[in-house]
């Protein structure tokens, strides 16, 4: 009884000494930003996020556990080297294997070259790929999970290769990229060439992205995607559908999985939020329940009061932090 009174207690000051230690680091990057006065040439951009979480998770057959992580330390350089062409570097943190939460180790997220003429763009080396920028755009809270299609994996977030990117015109835009499929931290299970495209159509508030992909040796996949989107007076209402058709490893069971989001902005700094996804992989079935209120205290500082719950089981109340700077 006495241990598992020390343990909990140790982890609730874990996680306070976490987030003290978080605000102060940020409140130093800030202040050294104050100190920047003759070095904005407009050359150059460094951003940092940093997105931290704590709370308690709560099972029906088991006591509560704490938990506490440092979800991203990511830092971003991006340098103009002439009028059309950027170089962007990036380096992030995750906690490997069976590691403290604390325990980080570092890794290069970004590293690519970009030439941009007009609506044209070709990026190569680590690159970001296109296919969840819209949706998280609209969802905003990353700091609190990642969308559908990234986190149940319909799609690249990132790889190594090249990407062209064109923008026919307000309401139509492709992309064609050709990878490795090789990554940090870690690297996927083949190492060969995979062509990916993607389409995108927007009308108003509503987009449809097709995503393709296919290995230039065995494997295939192919990924179909709809997102839809509607803004009324400070509401966002969202749904997004995804199928995938694999014959890696000999499956051919498809995956598929849907989810539906909203947000309300219930004043100019705070906004509720609610979303259910439901994911079935290989023939077996997720659920997944958020709902919680985001206060914006700065541009630079949002945090939020949220639960979650998986397959109505696994309870998780939580507090996230989000932190962000920009300068230029």
């Amino acid at each position: 009884m006495f241990y598992k009174f020390y343990f909990i207690n140790r982890n609730i000051s874990g996680s306070i000494r976490t987030m003290v230690l978080l605000l102060m680091l940020f409140l130093c990057i800030k202040s050294v930003k104050g100190q920047e006065n003759k070095l904005h040439k407009n050359s150059y951009t460094f951003e940092s996020q940093l997105f931290s979480q704590t709370g308690i998770t709560t099972t029906r057959s088991e006591d509560k556990q704490y938990f506490y992580n440092i979800k991203r330390t990511l830092l971003i350089y991006q340098q103009r080297l002439t009028q059309n062409l950027n170089f962007c570097l990036a380096g992030d943190t995750y906690v490997k294997g069976d590691k403290e939460p604390w325990q980080l180790t570092p890794y290069l997220k970004r590293a690519y070259l970009q030439y941009h003429n007009s609506d044209i763009s070709l990026n190569a080396g680590l690159i970001v790929m296109e296919q969840f920028k819209l949706q998280r755009k609209i969802w905003g809270l990353r700091y609190i999970d990642k969308t559908f299609q990234n986190k149940f994996k319909y799609g690249e977030n990132r790889n190594t290769g090249i990407q062209f990117k064109h923008k026919v015109n307000n309401r139509f835009s492709y992309d064609v990229a050709l990878t490795s499929g090789i990554y940090t931290p870690e690297k996927l299970n083949y190492d060969h060439a995979t062509i990916m495209s993607g389409q995108t159509y927007q009308i108003n508030n509503f987009s449809i992205r097709l995503f393709n992909s296919m290995s230039l040796e065995k494997e295939y996949e192919h990924v179909i995607s709809l997102f839809l989107c509607k803004e009324l007076k400070g509401t966002n209402i969202a749904l997004e559908i995804a199928r995938k058709l694999s014959h890696q490893s000999g499956e051919k069971q498809p995956d598929y999985g849907f989810s539906v989001f909203a947000t309300q902005k219930l004043a100019k700094n705070i906004t509720v939020f609610g979303r259910y996804d439901h994911n079935n992989e290989k023939g077996f079935a997720t659920n997944w329940l958020w709902g919680g209120v985001e206060y914006t205290l700065k541009d630079f500082l949002k945090t939020s009061i949220f639960y979650k719950n998986q397959d109505f089981t696994i309870d998780y109340y939580g507090v996230g932090i989000f932190m962000y700077l920009r300068f230029a």
